[in-house]
């Protein structure tokens, strides 16, 4: 199944942290072995299954591609996306990893602090 939308504002922003793909105008199959989603930074193609059937994306859509399914692509006008495999354990275990280092980027690390201060950090707030 292949669904389309218009990501907000918060979603974008995690796009941006996604790896690029670029096509130039072709067509070729994939069989998508992975669910994925993906943002279309610019360019439009026509996306074909049996489940689905025909959907056009085009800059701006939000796509998601579910796994199991052999996805024609016939890229229209050069394609560039940022993508993200789903349900995999890696990338999401990447994503919590960045969100913890990105909360403490700009906190003095603890190997900094003397004894007394790193037992007031583990005292609760009262």
């Amino acid at each position: 199944m292949i669904t389309v939308e218009k990501p907000n504002a918060n979603k974008l922003e995690e796009i941006k942290q996604w790896a690029i793909w670029e096509k130039e105008p072709c067509s070729f199959d994939h069989d998508q072995v992975k669910s994925e989603a993906f943002y279309i930074v610019e360019g439009r193609a026509i996306l074909t299954t049996t489940v689905s059937g025909t959907t056009e994306i085009t800059t701006g859509d939000l796509v998601t591609v579910q796994l199991g399914q052999i996805v024609q692509w016939e890229v229209l006008e050069a394609v560039t996306k940022h993508f993200f495999f789903l349900n995999n354990r890696l990338n999401l275990l990447a994503r919590k990893l960045q969100t913890s280092l990105d909360r403490f980027s700009n906190q003095t690390p603890c190997l900094a602090l003397g004894p007394a201060q790193v037992v007031k950090m583990a005292n609760p707030i009262t």
